[in-house]
């Protein structure tokens, strides 16, 4: 007998429907994914504490699979904001401000700034809130000599992925400048935020330690996956690829696809 294959969905839209069984939560697995996140990374916080005393090159090396489950904390952050963890909406936001004071993001703030860039990606009229501002070919070209500049370096992995995250982390997220004209609300919660983060940093020194569907929670993307294998291959990276792309640093509106600067330099030199 011949196999049948799955029919193609050209339009993500048609995704819809078949995507949203998989949106209901289930808490007992949510508070798997809790304890199985922050007990461990509580541990590993202990002991990178003990270890001071030993090494602090043991403490470093501590460090690292406790960045790891930090990481999965801010996914657990992620999908609450998108109000997917729990099917109440107050567990969701008061797990998510809970969480936001480890990872030092203020989840108010990141939720609504983050809300709207999953309702503008892709739009080039919509750029520039809770993602990498990326500009198109020909804006590139309209920039003066220091402006393209700036934004080489913008785009530059060292400032990607070591002194971009710093000032996101450290200064941006502390201070809501950008939503001034939102009100006090964005204020209140970020420096409810900061209050908490700035509690917890005294309390570890008195310790002496010093030194594609957005509704779905991340748990069922597995389940998605294997229920839909003509998903495996759409838009998936290997973290080796994510990195891979970092030198994709503009939008080529001829080809519909992102291009680097040195590919721009050999479109720039073909003959017309």
């Amino acid at each position: 007998m011949k196999q049948t294959q799955p029919a193609r969905i050209e339009d993500a839209r048609d995704w819809t429907p078949l995507l949203h069984r998989y949106r209901e939560p289930d808490h007992l697995r949510s508070m798997l994914e809790i304890l199985i996140t922050a007990v461990p990374f509580i541990v590993l916080w202990v002991l990178m504490w003990a270890s001071l005393s030993l090494s602090y090159w043991l403490s470093l090396v501590i460090a690292v699979p406790a960045a790891g489950f930090l990481v999965r904390l801010f996914m657990i952050q992620h999908d609450c904001g998108h109000g997917t963890f729990f099917r109440h909406r107050w567990v969701n936001n008061w797990l998510g401000r809970a969480i936001g004071v480890l990872t030092l993001t203020p989840y108010d703030h990141w939720r609504r700034s983050h809300a709207i860039h999953h309702a503008s990606s892709g739009n080039l009229e919509r750029r520039g809130i809770g993602d990498i501002n990326t500009l198109t070919v020909r804006e590139y070209l309209r920039l003066s000599r220091w402006r393209r500049l700036g934004y080489r370096l913008y785009r530059n992995p060292i400032v990607m992925f070591g002194i971009g995250p710093a000032f996101l982390f450290l200064v941006q997220h502390r201070l809501p400048i950008g939503e001034m004209h939102s009100g006090w609300r964005p204020w209140l919660t970020t420096m409810a935020t900061n209050a908490a983060t700035a509690l917890l940093v005294v309390t570890a020194m008195w310790l002496h330690v010093h030194h594609l569907c957005s509704r779905i929670p991340y748990y069922r993307l597995p389940s998605v996956l294997r229920d839909h294998p003509e998903l495996r291959n759409a838009g998936r990276l290997t973290l080796v690829q994510s990195f891979a792309c970092v030198r994709l640093a503009l939008w080529d509106e001829t080809r519909r696809r992102l291009i680097s600067f040195r590919e721009l330099r050999t479109y720039l030199r073909m003959p017309v």
